[in-house]
Formats: C-alpha cells, sequence, structure tokens
C-alpha cells in the first residue's frame, strides 16, 4: 500500500468531498429547518442536553464566571460539567463568535459542519491507501454519514469526536512513513482535548492498530523502538491537552459511578444482545428510545451501517485477505459480540458501542479497497452474504416467537419495514452496480449519496416524531435565557435544562451525566442512583426548602402568593411566584450521624431529617461536638408539619451579604456564639474556606459544606481552584513549546536535507 507523499498538497478530490458532504448535509437537515423557523431543534438530549450546555458555556466563557457554573445542578467546576460535552471542541469555539441566544440557530450549520469535516478527515486518511485516490471519496461519504452517525445524531458533540478521529491515523501513518510527528503530536492533543471519555477508547483502538499494521517478526525490535517514539509523541499530546484532561481524569477517578463490576458472564452477549448488534450492521436508522426491533429501548449506540452496501464489500474483503487490515475487521466483529471486550475500550467501566466510528473507518477503508479492484474480489459473494443475513434475520424477527407470550420481536412495524427495504434495495442496487466486474465510480458516488442523505433525513424525521420540537420548545428555552436570579441565597424550583441553564436561573437539579461528584453522593443518598437525572426534591418532604426552592414559574398567578417577576415569551405570560425556601447558608443547632440518617428506609422522613440537622459523618464529630448536640431520636416528633417551623427556624439563622463572585462566594455572620454553618452547594476537594481571612477546615454534609463560625460578626470566604488545573496548565505550556521547537527542527533538517540533495545534483 502506497502512502502519499506530503508534497501531494494539492488534491481536488479534498474540495469534492466538502461540497458533496455540505450538499448532503444541507439536504437532510434544510426541511427541519424551515419548519423551525430557522432553528434546529431535535429531541431528548440534544435539546435537554446540547443546546443548553452550549448556551450556558457560551455565557461562562464570554462573562468570566469563573471555575464554578452555578447554575449546573445545585453548582459543578465548569470544566467537570462541559468538558465531556462542548469545552474542547473546534465546533463549539466556533460558536462563539454568536450570542448565546441564537444558538439553536447556527446549531444546524454547525451540524452540517461536522459532517463536512468528518468527510475531508476521513478522505485524507483512506487516501493514503489507494492508488486511484477518487475512490476515498466514496469512503469518506459512507464514514461521514454512517450509521453510527444517524442512531447517534441526538448526540451532538459524539459527531465532534466522528469528525477529528482519522486525523490519529493518519498522524501514525505519516510518522511511520516519513518520520516526522508533528501531525501526530498535534492529532494527539486535539481529540484528547475534545472528550477525554471518548480518547481512551481512541487509545486503545491505537494500540490495537499499531500492532496489527506495523508488527514484523523479522523486525521486532524496531516495532518496539517506534512503538516507544509513538508513546512519546501520544504523551506530548497528552501534555499539550492537559490543561483540561488531567482535571477531568481527576473527576473521573473520584466519581462513585465510574466502576463497573465484571463477570465472566460478561464475556459473551445473550440472543438478545446478538441480534442488537446484528441490527446494528443491517439497519441504517434507529431512534435509541424507540427501537424498531429486538429491544423496546437502547441507548448503547449501536449503529455500524454503511449506507447503500451495508457490510457486503467488507465481507468481501475479510474473504479474499489475510493482511492487517482484514485481521483488524475480524477482532472488532468479535469484539463487538462480547460485551465484556466491548468495555475495554473504556477501562472496563461501562458497556457502549461507541467506539463502532473507528471500526467503521476500518470498513469503509475496505470496502472501497475492493471498488478499486473489483475483479480481484469475491463481491458476488459478500452482498450475497450480507443479503441472506438480513433476509434471515428479518424473517426470525417477524416470524418466529422469541419467548411466551412475545409473537415476534419488532416493535415499530413502519420502521422495520423502512429499514429492511432500504438494505434490502441497496444491496440489490450495488449488485447491479458491480456484476459485471466493471469500476461505475460516477454512478456508486450518486446512489451513495442518495442513500447517505435518505438515511441521515429519516433518522431526523424519526427522532422528532411525538417530541417538543419547533415553537413549542423555542418557548420554553426563551423563557429560559429571560429568567434572572432574583437572589443569590436561592434557587428556582426547577429541573429543567432549557429553562434553568442559557439564563440566570439557579435550579435544584438537572439533566446530566456529569454533575459535581458530591452532587452524586448526594443523590444516592436518598435513593437516586440514576447516572444522569437528579433527584426531583418535590418528591421528598422538606428537600425543595433544604435547596433553596424560592421561586416557581407559573402560568397562572396565584392568589396569596407573591409575584415577583413577569416575563413574556412567544405570546405566553410566565408569573414567577415565591415560596417559603431555606437560603443557601444556614446555622444548625444539632447533628445527626451519617450512619444514623442512611439506616432510616423512608425518604420523606430522611427529608424532615436533613431540613432539621446537620448531617455528619461519625469521624468528623469532634469537628461539630462543641457547638452542636447530637440528635439521636430521629424517628420521633417528625412529619410534614415539621417543614414550615424548621423553613422557618433555618431562614431565621442564615448568613448575610451572601454573594456570589469569579472565585466562589462571601457572606457575613453575626451569631451570639459558636455555630456550624451549612452550605447547600456540592463539596469538591477544590474549595478552601475563610473565617475573617484565616483557613478553616470544610466539614462535607450530605454531600455539602459546613463549616464552624464562631460567634460575633465574622466574615466567611470560599474559593474555588479546580483540582488538577494548575499543574495541568504548566504542563500544556511546557508541551506546547516542546511542541513548538519539534515543528521548528523537523522543518530546519527537511531544509537541511534539501539543500544536501541539491548540493549533490550540483556536484554530479
Amino acid at each position: 500500500m502506497n502512502v502519499v507523499s506530503r508534497k501531494e498538497i494539492k488534491d481536488k478530490n479534498i474540495i469534492i468531498v466538502a461540497i458533496l458532504c455540505l450538499i448532503i448535509g444541507t439536504v437532510s437537515f434544510a426541511y427541519f429547518i424551515y419548519v423551525d423557523n430557522g432553528a434546529f431543534t431535535l429531541v431528548d438530549d440534544f435539546n435537554k442536553q446540547q443546546i443548553p450546555f452550549s448556551t450556558a458555556l457560551n455565557g461562562l466563557l464570554k462573562e468570566y464566571s469563573g471555575q464554578w457554573c452555578w447554575n449546573l445542578d445545585l453548582g459543578t467546576p465548569i470544566i467537570y460539567g462541559f468538558s465531556f460535552y462542548n469545552l474542547g471542541s473546534p465546533f463549539f469555539w466556533i460558536t462563539l463568535l454568536f450570542d448565546k441566544g441564537v444558538f439553536p440557530y447556527v446549531v444546524g450549520a454547525v451540524f452540517i459542519l461536522k459532517y463536512m469535516v468528518a468527510g475531508v478527515t476521513a478522505y485524507l486518511y483512506i487516501r493514503i491507501f489507494l492508488k486511484q485516490k477518487q475512490y476515498g471519496i466514496i469512503a469518506a461519504l459512507l464514514y461521514a454519514f454512517s450509521g453510527f452517525q444517524s442512531t447517534n445524531i441526538l448526540f451532538y458533540h459524539f459527531h465532534d469526536v466522528v469528525a477529528f478521529f482519522p486525523l490519529l491515523l493518519l498522524g501514525l501513518e505519516r510518522y511511520m512513513s516519513e518520520r516526522r510527528k508533528g501531525l501526530f503530536v498535534f492529532s494527539v492533543f486535539l481529540n484528547c482535548l475534545m472528550n477525554y471519555f471518548f480518547f481512551i477508547g481512541e487509545v486503545v483502538f491505537l494500540i490495537l492498530y499499531y500492532f496489527l499494521r506495523f508488527f514484523k517478526r523479522k523486525q521486532a525490535v524496531l516495532f518496539v523502538k517506534n512503538g516507544m517514539k509513538c508513546l512519546g509523541c501520544g504523551i506530548l499530546g497528552v501534555g499539550m491537552a492537559a490543561v483540561i484532561f488531567i482535571p477531568s481524569v481527576l473527576y473521573v477517578m473520584g466519581n462513585p459511578r465510574s466502576g463497573m463490576e465484571l463477570y465472566l458472564n460478561y464475556l459473551f452477549s445473550d440472543t438478545q444482545n446478538v441480534l442488537m448488534v446484528l441490527k446494528g450492521f443491517l439497519f441504517p436508522v434507529e431512534v435509541m428510545g424507540n427501537q424498531s426491533a429486538v429491544m423496546p429501548q437502547n441507548w448503547n449506540s449501536i449503529g455500524c451501517y454503511l449506507p447503500m452496501i451495508g457490510t457486503s464489500l467488507a465481507l468481501a474483503y475479510v474473504i479474499k485477505k489475510r493482511d492487517w487490515l482484514a485481521k483488524l475487521l475480524l477482532v472488532l466483529f468479535l469484539v463487538s459480540f462480547s460485551p465484556l471486550l466491548s468495555s475495554v475500550f473504556y477501562l472496563f467501566t461501562i458497556i457502549y458501542y461507541r467506539w463502532w466510528y473507528m471500526f467503521i473507518l476500518m470498513m469503509a477503508l475496505a470496502s472501497v479497497l475492493v471498488l478499486e479492484n473489483l475483479k480481484d474480489y469475491p463481491v458476488r459473494k459478500g452482498i450475497l452474504l450480507n443479503g441472506v443475513i438480513l433476509l434471515v434475520f428479518c424473517g426470525a424477527l417477524r416470524f418466529l416467537p422469541w419467548s411466551q407470550g412475545v409473537e415476534a420481536l419488532v416493535f415499530r412495524n413502519h420502521v422495520f419495514l423502512l429499514n429492511s427495504l432500504i438494505s434490502f434495495s441497496g444491496l440489490v442496487i450495488l449488485y447491479l452496480m458491480t456484476w459485471k466486474g466493471e469500476n461505475q465510480f460516477r454512478a456508486l458516488v450518486v446512489g451513495i449519496s442518495l442513500w447517505c442523505t435518505a438515511t441521515t433525513f429519516a433518522s431526523i424525521y424519526l427522532y422528532r416524531q411525538n417530541s417538543q420540537t419547533g415553537d413549542s420548545y423555542l418557548q420554553q428555552y426563551n423563557l429560559g435565557l429571560q429568567l434572572q436570579e432574583l437572589d443569590g441565597q436561592y434557587r428556582y424550583n426547577l429541573l429543567d435544562n432549557q429553562l434553568t441553564l442559557p439564563g440566570g436561573a439557579k435550579g435544584i437539579g438537572v439533566f446530566s451525566s456529569t454533575v459535581s461528584n458530591s452532587s452524586t453522593e448526594f443523590n444516592m443518598m436518598f435513593g437516586n442512583y440514576r447516572t444522569n437525572y437528579s433527584i426531583d426534591p418535590n418528591g421528598v418532604a422538606g428537600l425543595k426548602e433544604l435547596l433553596g426552592a424560592k421561586y416557581r414559574v407559573e402560568e397562572t398567578e396565584e392568589p396569596g402568593k407573591e409575584t415577583v417577576d413577569v416575563i413574556e415569551s412567544y405570546g405566553k405570560t410566565y408569573y414567577v411566584i415565591e415560596d417559603e425556601a431555606c437560603p443557601i447558608g444556614f446555622a444548625y443547632d444539632s447533628y445527626v450521624w451519617e450512619e444514623d440518617f442512611m439506616s432510616l428506609g423512608d425518604n420523606n422522613l430522611k427529608g424532615l431529617v436533613a431540613l432539621n440537622n446537620l448531617i455528619i459523618s461519625s469521624k468528623d464529630e469532634t469537628l461539630v461536638s462543641g457547638c452542636m448536640m447530637r440528635n439521636k431520636e430521629l424517628a420521633v416528633g417528625y412529619d410534614e408539619d415539621t417543614v414550615a417551623v424548621a423553613t422557618d427556624k433555618n431562614i431565621a439563622n442564615k448568613v448575610e451579604a451572601f454573594q456570589k463572585d469569579n472565585s466562589g462566594f462571601s457572606c457575613k455572620t453575626g451569631y451570639e456564639e459558636e455555630k456550624t454553618v451549612f452550605f447547600s452547594i456540592p463539596y469538591d476537594t477544590g474549595w478552601s474556606a475563610y473565617v475573617d481571612q484565616e483557613e478553616v477546615s470544610v466539614i462535607k454534609s450530605l454531600g455539602m459544606m459546613a463549616i464552624k463560625v464562631p460567634g460575633g460578626e465574622h466574615t466567611i470566604e470560599f474559593k474555588y481552584s479546580t483540582p488538577g488545573l494548575n499543574i495541568g496548565l504548566y504542563i500544556t505550556i511546557t508541551a506546547w513549546t516542546a511542541w513548538i521547537v519539534l515543528i521548528l527542527y523537523e522543518k530546519k533538517r527537511k531544509l537541511y536535507v534539501k539543500n544536501e540533495a541539491r548540493g549533490k545534483e550540483r556536484v554530479w
């Protein structure tokens, strides 16, 4: 396989790929953008996370809100909350050119840009293996508009990863062929910065790729030597991204959900999961929350379909070849059917198929190598094998009884039929285009482009069914933009991201997988073990009062309640109504051991106990015993009537002059005697507390924070610094300096080699 020289800078196929991806993306998205009057909305995670998160981060960075985001859950470090989603993404940085409120109107264009970049980077990588580079155009389309992209279209930030992953392989190939490290180091940096979660899987894949691609027994020493140099390049690239990567790793290491218990039965999939994986290879379009077959719901990103051609040409390649690529395809295929082995890509922490975009790139490469030399491969066998598997699969799901009371594993007949028709018709057309063994490049490009458009359009259409889109969504989003913080000591009784993240409202919960680890502990203490939703405090007695939920947003005014704000959004009027709630900071008079608290079986009782007592670990008792009494009678005297009394008491014991700033928050106290003051702000090792500028110990309580304050008038300050950020910044600066020196050295060496070659020519 020939490697293209860097001298080949001009390549019109790059422009063709970009234009084709632009056209396909525009046609796929245009109708929905038109229906939404210029905006683009979808469903679930896209509406509830991607749009609000990007809006919030836009505002945070432009307003310089420090390192802490006050309106993500009960408060979350910015790097923790956003580095998985968009903080390190170049596509997000582009949106900073616009006002944060217009993000729904630019996100469609950015989405299309991601497809274009994915196509171009895939082409740049795959062309190095081709004699006829134009076939890289087909591979680019297969990769950019694959089933993985369609299935994961609601996960907007996944497409960032897909767009830049091919640069990792391109950089490695360039290093191995030309011994130039610059691109490889930079591609490691870019992928590491963009998403730490996916980057770990890419490193695992890169190790497997390097071993199968470059290992030769007779050159084992050279293989190891080059591997160590690649490792050095990788470390340098990670160092360049350390300012985000190190804090993110520390965050993940401290997350109680980051571990997974391993069992031997994870090694093999059960029948249902085997069918799901097969469906991922065979079917082009699925809605994760409303699957057409096998499982009613599945959020594991199972999508590996190549538009029009399916797996047929990759099968033909594997049947014929026994080279590194065939071996890699076989390994990845076998890994796909083992949950345990699939979890290797995420260090055994979770079972997902979100590494399949890497598999797809290899399948796309194999497919165009076959198309480039049709007569050398058993194309008919590959197509027929793909067709037979598809026919048996569809027939079995539709007509065989799988268990007692379950006549079939088809849940949405029309979508199942649509997938079947798209897959079958694609194979038929591919068979007709290739049956004479002649290259029909233009026909293939047109056909695959149509399939890319159809599958992407169908995916958007199916996801938007029965979802909040267009004006109904933008009405809530615009309302969230207008909500303001009315009093820094209190929050809104809201858990909707689209209401709490775009503007100034601070809510009491969130839909996110990346909140403060202490918030996760808080949720677990009340029995909420969901990985992406906070507990709803309204369902636990006293909890919304404890968290400071003073403001409600209603469409009608309430008699006897004070309306403190009125907001107009898309022709609707909303009223902000005030309730009684505890302030964020107040003093308790008694405490309860956490061990006793957790022994309570009733969450309502837990909520009432927490409203009346500081909850601390028994090992921290010495920190508060001098100014508080331990309450041992937890099950006596608590009922729902105590909520108002306890809330009034906590209001009376509140701190004064509470203010937030770029580095944390401050307040004043004037208690007659020594008190322990509780703050319903998530505990984090990055917090440091000061009383009259003297540092004091921070006590963890319910995953929140408390400190001891002497009697009399005092000033309290809490300052936050993200753990690992400073060392990460120093490493990043050092690594970037080293990379620049490396680039200059390589350019100087290249110039020296050229001059030396010219000198020899003159002598000759």
